[in-house]
């Protein structure tokens, strides 16, 4: 856009031509527009660019010039007078510098100014390290790369007594230190040893926001890395295991590493014609020796509905003779149908042939149950108390209230450990006379009778 021509405005009481500059239509006092003018006029007669600073002039007292403040042409003298004290305050900060003394090493010498100006609101970035036995540091402020400190400090080999100077070339400083070491990134980075724990923690399982509680409390000193970085981590290690395979492949490779015994059962699509899982079933050898020698009772538990693919996660265990439970196998399935149970069931009973449970203890999932009867019609299917107990405070409690579901829970714990049917009858009449008809028709209704 061509810019607007200026209207000549001599001036004849300071005898200066003003020929290119504009009057300004807000500045109504004359005195104010003179003031305006003279400050650019001195612009223009330098010939610099008004984005280009002002070259600095030295400062006999701090090292600093307020010469580089530029005037606002929209202020009058007295206000621009209060923002050139302003920005003078902020110019001139006393923060102390690390103390001058010599180093067995480079990273001692870099880790000791690094805690010194972390415990003093600034932080350290290396400048200039390469090809040469110099380093030169420069601070690491918060404010915008561009406003940087002129600060700077050189560290140097001694080659007469074969350590590391530190020397301080400026100890000025032009920004007040920091509120928080959390503004710099530098105070942000990861040790390597705090990298070595979060990848214990991501093989394990562990979700990042736990595995920096973990640090936090496991560390004597402060934690400053957010939790992006541990997402960050996370993620990079995860990419690192794949190596360029997808995650189904990096799975099965994971299960033939270790010696799982594994069965894959993949459909077609309709619309790509590409093979997609449908489900996976894998049990570790160990668990499937201990299963045989332990075949009796069995737990199905399908309620492991929350995953990255939204596959269902069947979990199969066992109970040995001390009536401890294993984890026997695993099943993600596409659905929670029965086709997708009487696969999953199949495989299991492949797993410990010859031998055939006696009990399976599930929850109240009828394609489930449907399907052991299929696959398992010898075996008992009995329903999982804690399952019933859950469901029963769910839908009981509200009715009831607090105090009376207490007296409720108790004459259901009773009706549950009856050895005789006439004890279960008499606790079936105490449970009723604690409860209303409405709950006694929601446990007909849903078998728990």
């Amino acid at each position: 856009m061509e810019p607007l021509t200026p209207t000549a405005v001599p001036d004849t009481n300071d005898g200066i031509s003003f020929s290119e500059i504009p009057l300004d239509p807000l500045l109504v006092d004359t005195k104010t527009q003179t003031e305006v003018n003279k400050t650019m006029n001195s612009q223009l007669n330098r010939k610099m660019d008004p984005l280009t600073p002002t070259a600095a002039l030295p400062d006999t007292k701090n090292n600093i010039s307020s010469s580089g403040i530029h005037p606002d042409p929209l202020l009058d003298v007295e206000s621009q007078t209060e923002v050139n004290k302003t920005l003078d305050s902020e110019l001139n900060h006393t923060i102390p510098a690390p103390p001058k003394q010599s180093y067995v090493s480079r990273d001692e010498c870099y880790n000791s100014i690094q805690k010194w100006a972390l415990e003093n609101g600034y932080a350290i970035a290396t400048a200039r390290s390469k090809d040469s036995l110099d380093n030169n540091a420069q601070l690491d402020p918060t404010q915008d790369k561009k406003e940087r400190s002129i600060n700077s400090r050189d560290d140097q080999k001694n080659e007469d007594t074969g350590k590391w100077d530190l020397e301080i070339k400026n100890s000025a400083h032009n920004h007040a230190p920091s509120n928080h070491p959390t503004a710099h990134t530098i105070h942000q980075k990861l040790t390597a040893e705090q990298i070595n724990e979060i990848l214990k923690f991501c093989s394990a399982g562990v979700m990042p926001i736990k595995a920096k509680h973990s640090l936090m409390k496991a560390s004597s000193t402060p934690l400053l890395a957010p939790l992006k970085s541990f997402h960050n981590l996370n993620y990079r290690e995860k990419k690192r295991e794949l190596d360029g395979k997808s995650p189904m492949l990096a799975v099965i490779d994971c299960l033939q590493s270790k010696s799982f015994s594994y069965q894959v059962k993949s459909s077609k699509c309709s619309k790509s014609g590409s093979e997609h899982l449908s489900a996976l079933f894998f049990t570790l050898p160990e668990s499937l020796e201990l299963a045989k020698k332990h075949p009796y009772c069995l737990e199905i538990d399908a309620t492991y509905k929350t995953n990255l693919y939204d596959m269902p996660l069947l979990h199969i265990g066992g109970i040995n003779s001390c009536s401890r439970s294993f984890t026997l196998g695993f099943c993600f399935l596409a659905k929670e149908q029965e086709p997708d149970f009487t696969w999953a069931l199949q495989q299991l009973k492949s797993a410990i042939h010859p031998h055939i449970p006696s009990v399976i203890l599930t929850n109240k999932e009828s394609a489930l149950m449907s399907a052991i009867t299929s696959v398992f019609p010898t075996t008992r299917n009995l329903l999982c108390q804690w399952h019933i107990g859950q469901n029963l405070f769910t839908h009981c409690r509200p009715i009831l209230g607090d105090e009376a579901y207490r007296k409720f829970q108790q004459a259901w714990n009773s009706l549950l450990f009856s050895r005789l049917a006439s004890i279960y009858d008499k606790n079936l009449v105490k449970l009723e006379s604690t409860c209303t008809p409405e709950i006694m028709a929601y446990l007909e209704k849903t078998g728990s009778l």
